[in-house]
């Protein structure tokens, strides 16, 4: 994110890393139950016990 907090930048060396990551944990390595990628669901299925 910039200094002043109004931009945020998703294309940094860093955010990419950790994106993949993700993804990879998800879907090459299975350590996710399948659609939980979907930003929607992810704070309502951990609420509903769901996932973790």
């Amino acid at each position: 994110m910039s200094n002043d907090g109004k931009k945020v930048f998703f294309d940094t060396p860093e955010n990419i890393e950790a994106l993949e990551l993700w993804v990879d944990l998800a879907q090459k390595h299975k350590s996710m139950p399948e659609g939980v990628l979907e930003w929607a669901t992810v704070p309502s299925d951990f609420l509903e016990g769901k996932t973790a």
